[in-house]
């Protein structure tokens, strides 16, 4: 959606697009898409630490995914998306669930994979994600966040107290990705 780094505040696009959504939900408020982008919109600003309060963020993802899935239960973004809040707020249980739901409406995608295997690596499983890490590479591998989905293989290894492989992992990542201060600071771990 957007390519612009976490700590960079502001986005003149994300602001548009925001605009844009907000829009077309005026205009027509029974459009699911539009209230689940806005639910995307909100992940962004989150990530980016736009200024808002993060729980007014996290409130706003939650409210326009519902609201999306509420207008199309077969909406997949939607349901990625109350995911993507459940992670976000610790409840990564529930992450597992509707992440798991959203692959069900969508089994091509690649974040919803990404999502489904942070949340169970989050609540000590480490086979069922290291599964779908793999199907999430399969299916795009050109992904401009292949590394960050690849680095989740990090804390299976962990995990599973595989230390080499995790090592041997994190300096592919870092190899690919050598400016991330966050992988150089799993490396020194």
């Amino acid at each position: 959606m957007n390519n612009r780094n976490a700590s960079d505040h502001e986005d003149p696009a994300l602001t548009e697009a925001r605009r844009l959504c907000e829009e077309a939900i005026r205009l027509d408020d029974s459009m699911s898409v539009a209230h689940s982008l806005l639910g995307q919109i909100a992940l962004c600003e989150l990530l980016q630490f736009s200024g808002k309060d993060s729980n007014e963020t996290l409130d706003e993802m939650l409210t326009s995914s519902k609201k999306a899935a509420e207008l199309d239960p077969q909406n997949p973004a939607a349901v990625l998306m109350v995911s993507s809040y459940y992670f976000f707020t610790g409840n990564f249980s529930q992450a597992a669930k509707y992440a798991e739901k959203s692959l069900e409406l969508n089994p091509s995608s690649p974040d919803a994979y990404g999502r489904a295997a942070g949340a169970m690596i989050h609540v000590g499983e480490y086979e069922k994600p290291e599964e779908y890490l793999r199907k999430s590479v399969e299916i795009n591998p050109i992904d401009p966040k292949l590394m960050d989905r690849k680095a989740n293989y990090f804390f299976i290894y962990i995990g599973m107290q595989d230390y080499q492989k995790a090592y041997e992992l994190i300096e592919e990542v870092i190899a690919e990705l050598p400016n991330s201060g966050m992988y150089r600071g799993f490396k020194a771990a």
